[in-house]
């Protein structure tokens, strides 16, 4: 896909299927409002415009730009994977303004478009899981599903590594793109024991913890706390935002529960630091306990587990 491509994406159904709704609209659907997916805000300062063929975005506390720096920005990418993730996305359709509008002047949103045709034992992506991302089969079987899925307008047919969230859709991925399956939202794993909650941001970060404490690293005092007797299982609750923007719907999900201590498994980036920072002023510094030094100076546990399983392999 070429930038001109990318930039013709019809931006606000792109915004509704990863899970962020305009909260007004103005100028006859052409200019929409949103909260920031970037920061918790009550009053949305993050608006869409329709300007010169194309759908431009600003955030008033942030930046700006089209679709392309969205997903550079929202994904922590460069220009080349956020092309490639729009191009393999698949569930958007070009922008066509006029077909937007209902006759009162508001913008339609179109159903998503993807089709789910099985969820099944991992399959095909077994190499992906196991060879690419690090993570044995029986953990990642255990934790999750394979999803064979259609795009019902070109019957491209796809597959990837599921999970399930809190609003029943699903988090997917394979080794060229994420996307959602139905409403995008935080996910929530039951643990075997009460009183504490891990927060990770992606979904393949957990069970790489889960490799990393049972299998490479052997220690003993973070295997008490995490791992429970049951084997390949966490003891304490999970949460996978799957995107910062859930930080505050999973703030108002922890403060419902009676946890004693928030284990954060930050990425070390700057949405990271910003998450930490988050949750440390909204619960306390002494009930949040930051274990993201563990796998730096690598973004996110998952890269830290590959490198190192590289690593013994030389």
């Amino acid at each position: 896909m070429t930038t001109q491509q990318a930039k013709q994406i019809d931006f606000p159904k792109f915004l509704s299927q990863h899970g962020f709704e305009p909260v007004k609209s103005q100028k006859s659907g052409t200019e929409l409002w949103y909260i920031s997916p970037f920061r918790s805000e009550k009053t949305p300062s993050f608006h869409t415009s329709f300007l010169s063929g194309i759908w431009l975005w600003n955030d008033f506390g942030d930046t700006g730009g089209t679709i392309i720096d969205f997903v550079m920005r929202h994904q922590n990418t460069d220009i080349t994977t956020a092309l490639k993730y729009l191009d393999n996305f698949s569930n958007h359709v070009f922008t066509d303004i006029e077909k937007q509008k209902n006759t009162e002047g508001a913008p339609q949103y179109l159903t998503p478009i993807f089709r789910i045709d099985a969820v099944q034992s991992i399959s095909k992506t077994k190499d992906f899981i196991e060879k690419q991302r690090g993570i044995n089969l029986a953990i990642a079987n255990k934790y999750f599903s394979e999803i064979i899925f259609t795009n019902t307008q070109t019957q491209k047919q796809y597959f990837g590594i599921g999970i399930k969230n809190v609003s029943e859709g699903y988090e997917v991925r394979n080794p060229f793109f994420k996307t959602s399956i139905g409403k995008k939202d935080f996910s929530f794993l039951k643990g075997q024991k009460t009183g504490s909650v891990c927060i990770f941001e992606g979904f393949l970060d957990f069970p790489s913890l889960i490799v990393d404490l049972n299998e490479l690293r052997q220690n003993e005092d973070l295997s008490k706390i995490f791992l429970s007797n049951e084997k390949n299982s966490l003891a304490t609750d999970v949460i996978i935002l799957n995107s910062a923007s859930f930080k505050k719907p999973v703030l108002d999900f922890i403060k419902s529960k009676d946890y004693k201590f928030i284990h954060g498994f930050w990425d070390n980036d700057k949405t990271g630091l910003d998450l930490k920072t988050f949750f440390e002023e909204a619960l306390g510094q002494h009930k949040v306990i930051s274990w993201n030094h563990l796998y730096e100076p690598f973004k996110d546990y998952n890269e830290y587990l590959v490198h190192k399983i590289n690593g013994e392999k030389r």
